[in-house]
């Protein structure tokens, strides 16, 4: 009786040591997502154990090979070997995509051998999260195995395990980019214009008065319009609403309404105290506003330092120098019990050395390439400094001269504690002791 030859079942990943951290990353996203996979950085992960017979596996038990590219693995005897029996093998079968090249390196087709030099790869280089969406894709085309029905529990639980002898029992305070409004105005002011207005002709306003555009005749804000506002529109009447003992002012959703105020009243703010608009209207820390270009603000201990809200890149390059600025972003969250919180973003704005913005598709790799090695510390600094440069150095960020319609928001982030915390020290010693010896 002839042998049933051995089903092909399992996904190989073929990559240089050190690039072991994105091997088990994918690792872990593909077990995630059902499939079989064999990499040695897991000995057993929902299929069978690590080959030891590399050729013998590839040959008979693999569906696809899946090579990480990288200036490491293009160089290295066993990844080479790895990727030349599975370019032998997709010829023998016929089948042209046996062997899947991963870009993880950004390499141009001129630092590959001859033998990469006419496959189509999957970049993973510029976007992790699209890489993966585009291999995904590629296997479902390809109709690859999906046979872990409990692929995300073992994904997770190898995940946990790894890191289970870094693990203590320990409270950590947890820093979060959350801040909570201390004081809202209780009413809003519905202004009743006497001749009517496009939202365009009034949008000019937004940088002194914020306020809800309703229609061509009524504005609703916590502020009472300044002088200038007043001489510069036909206001007919003014009354005060009390917002919390309505579901709905003017037809809009009272909470909705709260929230797109509070949003116009920071921006109005970043305004105030120098921030400009770029040409989508988006907040950004302009060149000047500061000596040196630096803000100030308080670290983890409460010593008083500073970072840069400017920077620059490329200047020895003439023709590709570009600045990038600190760009605040503000998003409003409600909570419970009529409680609001801003949640604080940092984006980056990219100009010429002239001051006129980036334009094309150059700007978002532009800007992952700048912000790749800020870590925690690089973001909370920059969130730190930006809440010190609204609050102008006190303990609350004030909105509003008056002192009932006055908007107040706390300097201090919201912190959670973690009842267990990851020794990271131990974690990067283990890392090391596990690069010494491969």
């Amino acid at each position: 009786m002839e042998k049933e030859a051995p089903a092909r079942d399992h996904l190989f990943i073929s990559y240089a040591t050190e690039d072991a951290h994105f091997a088990e990353w994918l690792t872990l996203k593909l077990t995630a997502e059902g499939y079989k996979v064999w990499c040695d950085r897991f000995k057993l992960l929902g299929g069978e154990p690590y080959p030891q017979d590399i050729d013998t596996a590839i040959k008979n038990k693999t569906f696809r090979v899946i090579a990480l590219l990288s200036n490491h693995s293009i160089k290295k005897d066993n990844p080479v070997k790895e990727r030349t029996l599975a370019m032998n093998l997709g010829k023998e079968r016929e089948e042209t995509d046996f062997l899947i090249p991963l870009n993880i390196g950004g390499l141009k087709p001129t630092e590959m051998d001859w033998m990469l030099n006419n496959l189509t790869y999957i970049p993973f280089h510029s976007n992790w999260a699209d890489g993966l969406k585009r291999l995904l894709k590629k296997l479902n085309e390809i109709n690859a195995p999906r046979l872990l029905q409990k692929g995300r529990n073992i994904a997770s639980q190898t995940f946990l395990n790894d890191l289970s002898g870094n693990i203590e029992v320990a409270f950590e305070t947890l820093h979060s980019n959350i801040f909570q409004f201390t004081k809202i105005p209780s009413f809003v002011y519905k202004i009743k214009l006497s001749q009517p207005y496009e939202w365009y002709e009034l949008r000019r306003l937004l940088d002194i008065w914020p306020h809800r555009y309703v229609n061509q005749v009524t504005l609703l804000s916590f502020q009472h319009p300044p002088e200038e506002v007043m001489s510069d529109l036909a206001i007919n009447k003014i009354e005060q609403i009390n917002w919390q003992e309505s579901s709905e002012i003017e037809s809009i959703p009272t909470k909705n309404l709260i929230k797109e105020l509070l949003l116009k009243s920071l921006e109005t703010k970043g305004i105030e105290l120098g921030l400009k608009r770029d040409q989508k209207r988006r907040l950004y820390f302009p060149k000047g506003l500061f000596e040196s270009n630096n803000l100030l603000y308080k670290d983890y201990s409460g010593k008083n330092t500073f970072t840069a809200y400017i920077g620059f890149r490329n200047r020895t390059h003439p023709g590709r120098e570009y600045d990038y600025h600190l760009s605040p972003r503000f998003t409003i969250r409600e909570g419970e019990s009529d409680n609001f919180f801003l949640q604080l973003g940092v984006q980056l704005y990219l100009t010429n050395k002239d001051g006129a913005p980036l334009r094309g598709k150059t700007i978002l790799r532009r800007r992952k390439n700048l912000c790749k090695n800020w870590w925690n510390s690089q973001w909370f600094s920059k969130h730190a400094a930006i809440s010190h440069f609204l609050s102008e150095g006190s303990d609350e960020i004030l909105i509003g001269q008056e002192s009932s319609t006055q908007i107040k928001l706390s300097n201090s982030v919201l912190k959670f504690q973690s009842p267990v915390r990851i020794v990271e020290q131990q974690l990067a010693e283990d890392k090391l002791e596990e690069v010494e010896n491969d």
